[in-house]
Protein backbone atom coordinates (compact mmCIF):
# COMPACT_ATOMS: atom_id res chain seq x y z
CA UNK A 1 0.00 0.00 0.00
CA UNK A 2 1.13 3.24 -1.02
CA UNK A 3 2.58 5.43 2.70
CA UNK A 4 0.56 8.87 1.25
CA UNK A 5 -2.74 6.41 0.72
CA UNK A 6 -2.36 5.50 4.40
CA UNK A 7 -1.43 8.61 5.91
CA UNK A 8 -4.39 9.62 3.95
CA UNK A 9 -6.36 6.97 5.95
CA UNK A 10 -5.32 7.82 9.41
CA UNK A 11 -5.86 11.65 9.04
CA UNK A 12 -9.37 10.76 7.78
CA UNK A 13 -9.93 8.47 10.54
CA UNK A 14 -8.59 10.95 12.88
CA UNK A 15 -10.81 13.84 11.19
CA UNK A 16 -13.67 11.76 11.93
CA UNK A 17 -13.26 11.40 15.37
CA UNK A 18 -12.97 15.37 15.96
CA UNK A 19 -16.60 16.61 17.10
CA UNK A 20 -15.99 20.05 15.65
CA UNK A 21 -13.39 19.84 13.08
CA UNK A 22 -14.60 23.54 12.02
CA UNK A 23 -15.78 24.91 14.77
CA UNK A 24 -18.28 28.52 14.50
CA UNK A 25 -16.31 31.50 15.60
CA UNK A 26 -16.93 31.98 19.40
CA UNK A 27 -18.43 36.01 19.94
CA UNK A 28 -15.55 37.73 22.00
CA UNK A 29 -16.24 39.83 25.27
CA UNK A 30 -15.35 43.32 24.73
CA UNK A 31 -13.73 43.67 28.35
CA UNK A 32 -13.22 41.47 31.19
CA UNK A 33 -16.73 43.41 32.94
CA UNK A 34 -18.51 42.76 30.04
CA UNK A 35 -17.41 38.82 30.41
CA UNK A 36 -18.70 38.78 34.10
CA UNK A 37 -21.77 40.79 34.04
CA UNK A 38 -22.68 37.82 31.00
CA UNK A 39 -21.44 34.98 33.34
CA UNK A 40 -23.82 36.09 36.31
CA UNK A 41 -26.71 36.66 33.82
CA UNK A 42 -26.57 33.29 32.69
CA UNK A 43 -26.21 31.42 35.93
CA UNK A 44 -29.26 33.86 37.37
CA UNK A 45 -31.43 32.51 34.52
CA UNK A 46 -30.13 29.07 35.19
CA UNK A 47 -31.38 29.83 39.05
CA UNK A 48 -34.60 31.01 38.24
CA UNK A 49 -35.21 27.86 36.41
CA UNK A 50 -34.11 25.89 38.98
CA UNK A 51 -36.08 28.09 41.46
CA UNK A 52 -38.88 26.95 38.94
CA UNK A 53 -38.60 23.32 39.54
CA UNK A 54 -37.78 22.72 42.78
CA UNK A 55 -41.25 23.10 43.88
CA UNK A 56 -42.49 20.87 41.70
CA UNK A 57 -40.67 17.66 43.88
CA UNK A 58 -42.90 15.89 46.04
CA UNK A 59 -41.43 14.62 49.34
CA UNK A 60 -41.28 10.95 49.78
CA UNK A 61 -39.27 8.34 51.58
CA UNK A 62 -37.86 5.27 49.99
CA UNK A 63 -34.82 3.23 50.65
CA UNK A 64 -32.12 3.45 48.13
CA UNK A 65 -32.76 -0.21 47.29
CA UNK A 66 -28.85 -1.29 46.89
CA UNK A 67 -25.49 -0.66 48.81
CA UNK A 68 -23.89 3.01 48.69
CA UNK A 69 -26.41 4.63 47.56
CA UNK A 70 -28.23 6.66 49.55
CA UNK A 71 -32.46 6.85 50.45
CA UNK A 72 -35.00 8.50 48.16
CA UNK A 73 -36.19 11.94 49.22
CA UNK A 74 -38.30 12.91 46.45
CA UNK A 75 -40.51 12.14 43.23
CA UNK A 76 -40.45 14.06 40.56
CA UNK A 77 -42.97 13.43 37.25
CA UNK A 78 -40.16 12.53 33.92
CA UNK A 79 -41.74 15.08 31.82
CA UNK A 80 -41.50 18.35 34.70
CA UNK A 81 -37.34 16.95 34.51
CA UNK A 82 -37.53 16.84 30.72
CA UNK A 83 -38.83 20.50 30.15
CA UNK A 84 -36.58 21.76 32.85
CA UNK A 85 -33.66 19.67 31.01
CA UNK A 86 -34.31 21.87 27.59
CA UNK A 87 -34.67 25.15 28.98
CA UNK A 88 -31.67 24.46 30.59
CA UNK A 89 -30.19 22.81 27.39
CA UNK A 90 -31.27 26.24 25.12
CA UNK A 91 -29.48 28.43 28.12
CA UNK A 92 -26.18 26.29 27.86
CA UNK A 93 -26.35 26.72 24.27
CA UNK A 94 -26.29 29.68 23.90
CA UNK A 95 -23.56 30.21 26.41
CA UNK A 96 -21.25 27.70 24.16
CA UNK A 97 -21.49 30.72 21.65
CA UNK A 98 -19.24 33.29 23.89
CA UNK A 99 -15.80 32.86 24.20
CA UNK A 100 -15.26 32.36 27.85
CA UNK A 101 -11.50 31.04 27.68
CA UNK A 102 -11.99 29.84 31.27
CA UNK A 103 -14.63 30.27 34.18
CA UNK A 104 -17.69 29.27 32.15
CA UNK A 105 -21.10 29.86 33.74
CA UNK A 106 -22.66 27.13 35.60
CA UNK A 107 -25.78 25.59 33.94
CA UNK A 108 -26.07 21.95 35.22
CA UNK A 109 -29.83 20.18 35.94
CA UNK A 110 -28.57 18.55 39.15
CA UNK A 111 -31.10 15.69 40.42
CA UNK A 112 -29.65 14.17 44.26
CA UNK A 113 -31.76 11.61 45.62
CA UNK A 114 -34.73 11.64 43.59
CA UNK A 115 -37.42 9.36 42.06
CA UNK A 116 -38.18 10.29 38.11
CA UNK A 117 -41.45 8.82 37.59
CA UNK A 118 -42.14 7.94 34.19
CA UNK A 119 -39.95 7.97 30.61
CA UNK A 120 -37.69 10.65 30.30
CA UNK A 121 -37.89 11.76 26.41
CA UNK A 122 -35.31 13.99 25.21
CA UNK A 123 -33.78 13.04 21.58
CA UNK A 124 -32.61 14.98 19.45
CA UNK A 125 -32.12 17.70 22.50
CA UNK A 126 -29.64 20.07 23.27
CA UNK A 127 -28.99 19.38 27.02
CA UNK A 128 -26.46 21.23 29.69
CA UNK A 129 -25.11 19.17 32.05
CA UNK A 130 -26.51 16.28 33.84
CA UNK A 131 -25.93 15.27 37.16
CA UNK A 132 -28.42 12.54 38.87
CA UNK A 133 -26.79 11.02 42.32
CA UNK A 134 -28.07 8.40 43.90
CA UNK A 135 -32.13 8.57 41.72
CA UNK A 136 -33.95 6.37 40.58
CA UNK A 137 -35.96 6.37 36.54
CA UNK A 138 -38.28 4.57 36.73
CA UNK A 139 -39.28 4.63 33.22
CA UNK A 140 -37.54 4.59 29.85
CA UNK A 141 -35.25 7.07 29.12
CA UNK A 142 -34.25 8.68 25.32
CA UNK A 143 -31.34 10.95 24.96
CA UNK A 144 -31.03 9.14 20.94
CA UNK A 145 -29.22 12.24 18.79
CA UNK A 146 -29.03 14.36 22.24
CA UNK A 147 -25.98 16.44 22.28
CA UNK A 148 -24.61 16.85 25.77
CA UNK A 149 -22.70 20.19 26.08
CA UNK A 150 -21.31 19.49 29.55
CA UNK A 151 -20.60 16.32 31.51
CA UNK A 152 -23.22 13.57 32.26
CA UNK A 153 -23.16 12.09 36.13
CA UNK A 154 -25.20 9.48 37.13
CA UNK A 155 -23.34 7.69 40.27
CA UNK A 156 -25.34 5.27 42.59
CA UNK A 157 -28.44 5.79 40.04
CA UNK A 158 -30.70 3.21 38.61
CA UNK A 159 -32.14 3.38 35.27
CA UNK A 160 -35.61 0.68 35.69
CA UNK A 161 -35.94 0.41 32.47
CA UNK A 162 -34.18 0.85 28.77
CA UNK A 163 -31.62 3.65 28.15
CA UNK A 164 -30.80 4.95 24.75
CA UNK A 165 -27.84 7.11 24.35
CA UNK A 166 -27.89 5.95 20.06
CA UNK A 167 -25.90 8.66 18.42
CA UNK A 168 -25.43 10.88 21.43
CA UNK A 169 -22.77 13.29 21.82
CA UNK A 170 -21.09 13.87 25.36
CA UNK A 171 -18.80 16.72 24.93
CA UNK A 172 -17.84 16.61 28.64
CA UNK A 173 -17.06 13.44 30.72
CA UNK A 174 -19.35 11.42 31.47
CA UNK A 175 -19.08 9.22 35.02
CA UNK A 176 -21.19 6.69 35.25
CA UNK A 177 -20.14 4.99 38.43
CA UNK A 178 -22.16 2.12 40.37
CA UNK A 179 -24.80 2.67 37.81
CA UNK A 180 -27.57 0.41 37.29
CA UNK A 181 -28.99 -0.19 34.11
CA UNK A 182 -31.91 -2.98 34.77
CA UNK A 183 -32.96 -2.77 31.05
CA UNK A 184 -30.61 -2.59 28.08
CA UNK A 185 -28.63 0.01 27.72
CA UNK A 186 -28.03 1.27 24.35
CA UNK A 187 -25.06 2.94 23.38
CA UNK A 188 -24.52 2.32 20.05
CA UNK A 189 -22.38 5.33 17.71
CA UNK A 190 -22.44 7.34 20.84
CA UNK A 191 -19.66 9.61 20.65
CA UNK A 192 -17.54 10.41 24.15
CA UNK A 193 -15.67 13.29 23.37
CA UNK A 194 -13.79 12.98 27.08
CA UNK A 195 -13.09 10.38 29.56
CA UNK A 196 -16.20 8.13 29.87
CA UNK A 197 -16.12 6.09 33.29
CA UNK A 198 -18.39 3.46 34.57
CA UNK A 199 -16.24 1.61 37.24
CA UNK A 200 -18.83 -1.00 39.31
CA UNK A 201 -21.67 -0.26 37.06
CA UNK A 202 -24.37 -3.11 36.18
CA UNK A 203 -25.80 -3.79 32.93
CA UNK A 204 -29.03 -6.21 33.32
CA UNK A 205 -29.55 -6.28 30.04
CA UNK A 206 -27.39 -6.23 27.20
CA UNK A 207 -24.59 -3.83 26.27
CA UNK A 208 -24.72 -2.02 23.12
CA UNK A 209 -21.77 0.02 22.46
CA UNK A 210 -22.06 -1.10 18.31
CA UNK A 211 -19.85 1.59 17.11
CA UNK A 212 -18.97 3.67 19.65
CA UNK A 213 -16.22 6.56 19.93
CA UNK A 214 -14.16 6.60 23.30
CA UNK A 215 -12.12 9.71 22.57
CA UNK A 216 -10.04 10.42 25.91
CA UNK A 217 -10.03 7.17 27.67
CA UNK A 218 -12.66 4.43 29.42
CA UNK A 219 -12.94 2.89 32.50
CA UNK A 220 -15.28 -0.45 32.89
CA UNK A 221 -13.51 -1.66 35.97
CA UNK A 222 -15.46 -4.29 37.69
CA UNK A 223 -17.97 -3.81 35.88
CA UNK A 224 -21.07 -6.32 35.71
CA UNK A 225 -22.81 -7.34 32.26
CA UNK A 226 -25.04 -9.95 32.70
CA UNK A 227 -26.26 -10.43 29.16
CA UNK A 228 -24.49 -9.48 26.26
CA UNK A 229 -21.53 -6.65 26.26
CA UNK A 230 -21.78 -5.86 22.67
CA UNK A 231 -18.24 -2.95 21.38
CA UNK A 232 -18.84 -4.16 17.80
CA UNK A 233 -16.73 -1.69 15.76
CA UNK A 234 -16.29 0.55 18.45
CA UNK A 235 -13.45 2.75 18.18
CA UNK A 236 -11.23 2.92 21.99
CA UNK A 237 -8.86 5.98 21.90
CA UNK A 238 -6.92 6.11 24.74
CA UNK A 239 -6.59 4.15 28.42
CA UNK A 240 -8.76 1.59 28.44
CA UNK A 241 -9.78 -0.31 31.74
CA UNK A 242 -11.89 -3.28 31.96
CA UNK A 243 -9.76 -4.92 34.56
CA UNK A 244 -12.02 -7.18 36.33
CA UNK A 245 -15.01 -6.40 34.37
CA UNK A 246 -17.54 -9.69 34.28
CA UNK A 247 -19.09 -10.74 31.23
CA UNK A 248 -21.58 -13.05 32.06
CA UNK A 249 -22.87 -12.86 28.53
CA UNK A 250 -21.46 -13.10 25.25
CA UNK A 251 -18.42 -10.89 24.51
CA UNK A 252 -18.29 -8.86 21.71
CA UNK A 253 -15.21 -6.75 20.60
CA UNK A 254 -15.10 -7.61 16.88
CA UNK A 255 -13.57 -5.24 14.62
CA UNK A 256 -13.21 -3.18 17.77
CA UNK A 257 -10.14 -0.32 17.51
CA UNK A 258 -7.98 -0.15 20.84
CA UNK A 259 -5.88 3.17 19.86
CA UNK A 260 -4.19 3.27 23.64
CA UNK A 261 -2.90 0.88 26.03
CA UNK A 262 -5.47 -1.48 27.13
CA UNK A 263 -6.15 -3.61 30.52
CA UNK A 264 -8.59 -6.51 30.37
CA UNK A 265 -6.86 -8.17 33.97
CA UNK A 266 -8.22 -10.68 36.13
CA UNK A 267 -11.63 -10.32 33.32
CA UNK A 268 -14.05 -13.33 33.44
CA UNK A 269 -15.93 -14.16 29.98
CA UNK A 270 -18.18 -16.69 31.25
CA UNK A 271 -20.79 -17.46 27.41
CA UNK A 272 -17.38 -16.78 25.18
CA UNK A 273 -15.52 -13.64 23.45
CA UNK A 274 -14.75 -12.74 20.35
CA UNK A 275 -11.85 -9.65 19.40
CA UNK A 276 -12.39 -11.46 15.61
CA UNK A 277 -10.58 -8.43 13.13
CA UNK A 278 -9.93 -6.35 16.46
CA UNK A 279 -7.01 -3.93 16.28
CA UNK A 280 -4.69 -3.18 19.33
CA UNK A 281 -2.15 0.03 18.64
CA UNK A 282 -0.71 -0.38 21.95
CA UNK A 283 0.12 -2.74 24.46
CA UNK A 284 -2.64 -4.85 26.20
CA UNK A 285 -2.62 -6.62 28.88
CA UNK A 286 -5.56 -10.08 29.69
CA UNK A 287 -3.40 -11.39 32.45
CA UNK A 288 -5.00 -13.66 35.13
CA UNK A 289 -8.31 -13.35 32.91
CA UNK A 290 -10.98 -16.67 32.64
CA UNK A 291 -12.42 -17.60 29.30
CA UNK A 292 -14.88 -20.83 30.30
CA UNK A 293 -16.34 -20.43 26.72
CA UNK A 294 -14.89 -19.85 22.69
CA UNK A 295 -12.36 -17.10 22.89
CA UNK A 296 -12.01 -16.00 19.57
CA UNK A 297 -8.96 -13.79 18.28
CA UNK A 298 -9.00 -14.86 14.86
CA UNK A 299 -7.38 -12.25 12.64
CA UNK A 300 -6.59 -9.60 15.15
CA UNK A 301 -3.75 -7.57 15.00
CA UNK A 302 -1.25 -7.06 17.83
CA UNK A 303 0.88 -3.98 17.29
CA UNK A 304 2.88 -4.17 20.83
CA UNK A 305 2.85 -6.67 23.75
CA UNK A 306 -0.18 -8.97 23.89
CA UNK A 307 -0.07 -10.87 27.49
CA UNK A 308 -2.07 -13.56 28.36
CA UNK A 309 -0.13 -14.86 31.50
CA UNK A 310 -2.28 -17.01 33.68
CA UNK A 311 -5.03 -16.79 31.43
CA UNK A 312 -7.07 -20.19 31.11
CA UNK A 313 -9.00 -20.84 28.06
CA UNK A 314 -11.39 -23.53 28.85
CA UNK A 315 -12.57 -24.62 25.42
CA UNK A 316 -11.74 -23.08 21.74
CA UNK A 317 -9.37 -20.69 21.08
CA UNK A 318 -8.89 -19.38 17.48
CA UNK A 319 -5.78 -17.05 17.20
CA UNK A 320 -5.88 -18.16 13.32
CA UNK A 321 -4.51 -15.21 10.52
CA UNK A 322 -3.83 -12.86 13.70
CA UNK A 323 -0.78 -10.62 13.75
CA UNK A 324 1.86 -10.07 16.61
CA UNK A 325 4.40 -7.66 16.46
CA UNK A 326 5.80 -9.24 19.41
CA UNK A 327 5.34 -13.02 20.68
CA UNK A 328 2.46 -12.86 22.92
CA UNK A 329 3.26 -13.59 26.46
CA UNK A 330 1.43 -16.69 27.83
CA UNK A 331 3.56 -17.74 30.95
CA UNK A 332 1.39 -19.81 33.22
CA UNK A 333 -1.33 -20.02 31.62
CA UNK A 334 -3.38 -22.74 30.73
CA UNK A 335 -4.49 -23.62 26.87
CA UNK A 336 -6.91 -25.67 25.54
CA UNK A 337 -5.72 -29.04 22.78
CA UNK A 338 -8.35 -27.05 20.51
CA UNK A 339 -6.08 -23.55 20.15
CA UNK A 340 -5.00 -23.02 16.89
CA UNK A 341 -2.43 -20.39 15.36
CA UNK A 342 -3.18 -21.80 11.65
CA UNK A 343 -1.97 -18.85 9.39
CA UNK A 344 -0.66 -16.73 12.44
CA UNK A 345 2.32 -14.45 11.84
CA UNK A 346 4.86 -12.89 14.59
CA UNK A 347 6.85 -10.22 12.91
CA UNK A 348 9.67 -11.06 15.82
CA UNK A 349 9.75 -14.61 14.38
CA UNK A 350 10.33 -13.09 10.62
CA UNK A 351 13.59 -14.82 9.27
CA UNK A 352 15.06 -11.30 8.05
CA UNK A 353 14.17 -7.79 9.67
CA UNK A 354 12.27 -6.75 6.15
CA UNK A 355 9.61 -6.20 9.36
CA UNK A 356 9.28 -2.37 7.79
CA UNK A 357 8.54 -3.57 4.58
CA UNK A 358 5.84 -6.20 5.58
CA UNK A 359 4.22 -3.47 7.65
CA UNK A 360 2.48 -1.56 4.71
CA UNK A 361 0.15 -4.69 3.47
CA UNK A 362 -1.81 -4.26 7.03
CA UNK A 363 -5.72 -2.61 7.00
CA UNK A 364 -3.81 0.39 9.21
CA UNK A 365 -6.19 2.26 11.12
CA UNK A 366 -5.30 5.65 13.64
CA UNK A 367 -1.96 4.95 14.58
CA UNK A 368 -0.97 1.05 14.04
CA UNK A 369 1.51 1.77 11.29
CA UNK A 370 3.22 4.10 13.75
CA UNK A 371 3.47 2.21 16.37
CA UNK A 372 4.60 -0.69 14.07
CA UNK A 373 7.33 1.08 12.56
CA UNK A 374 8.54 1.96 16.70
CA UNK A 375 8.92 -1.08 17.56
CA UNK A 376 11.47 -2.27 14.75
CA UNK A 377 12.79 0.85 13.92
CA UNK A 378 16.72 1.00 13.50
CA UNK A 379 18.81 1.03 16.88
CA UNK A 380 15.17 0.20 18.90
CA UNK A 381 16.30 -1.22 21.80
CA UNK A 382 13.01 -1.88 23.11
CA UNK A 383 13.05 -5.29 21.63
CA UNK A 384 14.50 -8.05 24.32
CA UNK A 385 15.12 -10.52 22.01
CA UNK A 386 15.88 -12.87 24.97
CA UNK A 387 12.28 -12.61 26.34
CA UNK A 388 10.75 -12.68 22.79
CA UNK A 389 12.79 -16.40 22.80
CA UNK A 390 11.22 -17.31 26.21
CA UNK A 391 8.10 -16.35 25.08
CA UNK A 392 8.27 -18.55 22.02
CA UNK A 393 9.54 -21.40 24.61
CA UNK A 394 6.42 -20.86 26.38
CA UNK A 395 4.11 -21.54 23.64
CA UNK A 396 6.41 -24.07 22.13
CA UNK A 397 5.98 -25.81 25.59
CA UNK A 398 2.21 -25.16 25.88
CA UNK A 399 1.91 -26.94 22.21
CA UNK A 400 4.55 -29.47 22.78
CA UNK A 401 2.05 -30.74 25.73
CA UNK A 402 -1.05 -30.94 23.51
CA UNK A 403 1.33 -33.37 20.98
CA UNK A 404 0.77 -30.08 18.61
CA UNK A 405 4.48 -30.44 17.11
CA UNK A 406 3.69 -28.43 13.66
CA UNK A 407 2.51 -25.39 15.92
CA UNK A 408 5.80 -26.44 18.55
CA UNK A 409 8.09 -26.36 15.78
CA UNK A 410 7.30 -23.20 14.33
CA UNK A 411 7.56 -21.30 17.67
CA UNK A 412 10.90 -23.82 18.22
CA UNK A 413 12.09 -21.67 14.98
CA UNK A 414 10.79 -18.26 16.71
CA UNK A 415 12.90 -18.99 19.63
CA UNK A 416 16.21 -19.95 17.89
CA UNK A 417 15.50 -16.89 15.32
CA UNK A 418 15.30 -14.91 18.98
CA UNK A 419 17.87 -16.17 20.38
CA UNK A 420 20.60 -15.40 17.23
CA UNK A 421 19.50 -12.38 17.65
CA UNK A 422 19.89 -11.75 20.89
CA UNK A 423 23.69 -12.92 21.08
CA UNK A 424 24.14 -11.46 17.29
CA UNK A 425 27.93 -11.78 16.26
CA UNK A 426 28.82 -12.26 20.15
CA UNK A 427 29.16 -16.10 18.77
CA UNK A 428 29.78 -16.31 15.58
CA UNK A 429 30.11 -20.08 14.81
CA UNK A 430 26.68 -20.25 16.96
CA UNK A 431 25.08 -17.54 14.87
CA UNK A 432 26.35 -18.83 10.93
CA UNK A 433 25.05 -22.67 11.90
CA UNK A 434 21.85 -21.08 13.00
CA UNK A 435 21.47 -18.89 10.09
CA UNK A 436 22.53 -21.87 7.35
CA UNK A 437 19.96 -24.45 9.40
CA UNK A 438 17.20 -21.58 9.56
CA UNK A 439 17.88 -20.57 5.85
CA UNK A 440 17.71 -23.86 4.28
CA UNK A 441 15.21 -26.19 6.62
CA UNK A 442 13.56 -23.76 8.95
CA UNK A 443 15.24 -25.33 11.64
CA UNK A 444 14.12 -29.12 9.88
CA UNK A 445 10.35 -28.00 10.45
CA UNK A 446 9.94 -27.00 6.53
CA UNK A 447 10.20 -29.98 4.04
CA UNK A 448 9.19 -27.81 1.33
CA UNK A 449 11.97 -25.52 1.71
CA UNK A 450 14.98 -28.35 1.66
CA UNK A 451 13.11 -29.31 -1.91
CA UNK A 452 13.42 -25.92 -2.81
CA UNK A 453 16.49 -25.38 -2.15
CA UNK A 454 17.78 -28.69 -4.03
CA UNK A 455 16.21 -28.28 -7.23
CA UNK A 456 17.59 -24.76 -7.16
CA UNK A 457 20.87 -25.87 -6.31
CA UNK A 458 21.15 -29.00 -8.59
CA UNK A 459 19.47 -26.18 -11.14
CA UNK A 460 22.42 -23.74 -11.15
CA UNK A 461 24.94 -26.67 -11.55
CA UNK A 462 22.78 -28.60 -14.29
CA UNK A 463 23.25 -24.93 -16.29
CA UNK A 464 26.94 -24.61 -15.48
CA UNK A 465 27.60 -28.39 -16.80
CA UNK A 466 25.43 -27.37 -19.72
CA UNK A 467 27.41 -24.06 -20.77
CA UNK A 468 30.70 -25.21 -20.55
CA UNK A 469 30.14 -28.50 -21.97
CA UNK A 470 28.84 -25.69 -24.82
CA UNK A 471 31.98 -24.43 -24.51
CA UNK A 472 34.28 -27.59 -25.02
CA UNK A 473 32.51 -28.59 -28.38
CA UNK A 474 33.47 -25.09 -29.65
CA UNK A 475 36.86 -25.32 -28.65
CA UNK A 476 37.45 -29.34 -29.45
CA UNK A 477 38.95 -30.01 -25.84
CA UNK A 478 36.37 -32.05 -23.54
CA UNK A 479 36.84 -31.20 -19.47
CA UNK A 480 34.57 -33.93 -18.80
CA UNK A 481 33.24 -36.99 -21.03
CA UNK A 482 30.85 -40.46 -20.72
CA UNK A 483 33.05 -43.55 -20.40
CA UNK A 484 32.16 -47.10 -19.76
CA UNK A 485 33.80 -50.61 -17.62
CA UNK A 486 35.01 -52.58 -20.04
CA UNK A 487 36.92 -55.79 -18.72
CA UNK A 488 38.32 -53.58 -16.01
CA UNK A 489 39.26 -50.93 -17.99
CA UNK A 490 37.64 -47.84 -18.63
CA UNK A 491 37.58 -47.35 -22.87
CA UNK A 492 34.94 -44.47 -24.28
CA UNK A 493 31.61 -46.70 -25.54
CA UNK A 494 31.00 -46.53 -29.18
CA UNK A 495 27.44 -47.59 -28.73
CA UNK A 496 24.69 -45.26 -29.37
CA UNK A 497 22.71 -43.78 -25.57
CA UNK A 498 20.64 -40.84 -24.65
CA UNK A 499 23.81 -39.21 -22.10
CA UNK A 500 26.24 -39.33 -24.98
CA UNK A 501 24.10 -36.21 -26.22
CA UNK A 502 23.58 -35.17 -22.98
CA UNK A 503 26.60 -35.42 -21.18
CA UNK A 504 25.83 -32.09 -19.13
CA UNK A 505 22.74 -33.68 -17.66
CA UNK A 506 24.81 -36.94 -16.87
CA UNK A 507 27.04 -35.05 -15.08
CA UNK A 508 24.75 -33.68 -13.02
CA UNK A 509 22.93 -36.61 -12.16
CA UNK A 510 26.28 -38.18 -11.19
CA UNK A 511 26.86 -35.48 -8.69
CA UNK A 512 23.44 -36.30 -7.55
CA UNK A 513 24.33 -39.36 -5.59
CA UNK A 514 26.39 -37.88 -2.40
CA UNK A 515 29.22 -40.76 -2.64
CA UNK A 516 29.84 -40.60 -6.88
CA UNK A 517 33.69 -39.18 -6.07
CA UNK A 518 34.99 -41.47 -3.73
CA UNK A 519 35.79 -43.93 -5.92
CA UNK A 520 36.32 -43.62 -10.23
CA UNK A 521 33.84 -46.85 -9.60
CA UNK A 522 30.85 -45.18 -8.90
CA UNK A 523 31.45 -42.64 -11.76
CA UNK A 524 31.21 -43.00 -15.90
CA UNK A 525 31.29 -39.74 -16.86
CA UNK A 526 34.97 -38.85 -16.23
CA UNK A 527 36.41 -35.55 -15.60
CA UNK A 528 39.62 -33.98 -17.04
CA UNK A 529 39.62 -30.54 -15.51
CA UNK A 530 39.94 -30.07 -11.51
CA UNK A 531 37.55 -26.88 -11.78
CA UNK A 532 34.61 -28.83 -12.66
CA UNK A 533 35.87 -32.01 -10.49
CA UNK A 534 35.49 -29.45 -7.63
CA UNK A 535 32.17 -28.16 -9.00
CA UNK A 536 30.83 -31.52 -8.95
CA UNK A 537 31.85 -32.64 -4.94
CA UNK A 538 30.64 -29.37 -3.93
CA UNK A 539 27.54 -30.58 -5.80
CA UNK A 540 27.55 -33.49 -4.30
CA UNK A 541 28.37 -32.40 -0.85
CA UNK A 542 25.22 -29.75 -0.83
CA UNK A 543 23.20 -32.50 -1.91
CA UNK A 544 24.03 -34.98 1.04
CA UNK A 545 23.56 -32.32 3.74
CA UNK A 546 20.07 -31.31 2.46
CA UNK A 547 18.83 -34.86 1.89
CA UNK A 548 19.93 -34.83 5.75
CA UNK A 549 17.50 -31.90 6.42
CA UNK A 550 14.94 -33.50 4.12
CA UNK A 551 15.08 -36.39 6.09
CA UNK A 552 14.91 -34.67 9.84
CA UNK A 553 12.03 -32.01 8.01
CA UNK A 554 9.94 -35.29 6.94
CA UNK A 555 10.30 -37.13 10.52
CA UNK A 556 9.34 -33.79 12.38
CA UNK A 557 6.35 -33.36 10.15
CA UNK A 558 4.97 -37.26 10.50
CA UNK A 559 6.66 -38.54 13.80
CA UNK A 560 3.95 -40.18 15.71
CA UNK A 561 1.59 -37.67 17.97
CA UNK A 562 2.61 -34.30 15.54
CA UNK A 563 -1.20 -33.28 15.46
CA UNK A 564 -1.68 -30.14 13.97
CA UNK A 565 -3.27 -28.59 17.10
CA UNK A 566 -6.32 -27.40 15.00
Amino acid sequence: MDMSLIQGIISSHMKDLSPDSSPEAKIQFLDEDERVKKKQDFESRAEFFRREFIPTIQPRAESGGRPNKQDLVGIVDAQIVSDYCRKLGGLAEEASRYDWTHDEPKITAEFHRLRIEGSLRLAKARLPSLVFISSTISGEVDFTKARFLGQVVASYTDFLDDVYFNHAVISGVALLTDTKFSGNAYFSSTEFSSYADFPNSIFMGDAYFTDAAFTLGSNFTSSQFHNRGMFHRSILSGLSFLDEATFNGFADFEEAKFLGVTTFRKVSFLKGATFQGAVFSDNVDFSDSKFPDLANFEGAVFTRQARFLDCQFKKQTIFSRSRFALCPRFHEAVLHQDTSFTGARFDSMALTKRVQQMLASLPLVGRVLQKFQQTFSAGDTRVNWGGEARAYRTLKLLMSKHQAQHEASRFFAGEMRCRRREFGLKQPVHYFVSQLYDFFSEFGQSAGRVLFWMLLINAIFTFGYLIQEQQDTTAGQPRFAIVEQQGGSKATAQLPRWDREHTWLALSMQSFNPVAFLSPKNTWVQIYDGAVFTQGVSQSLMNLVLLILLAISLRGQFRRGSGGGD
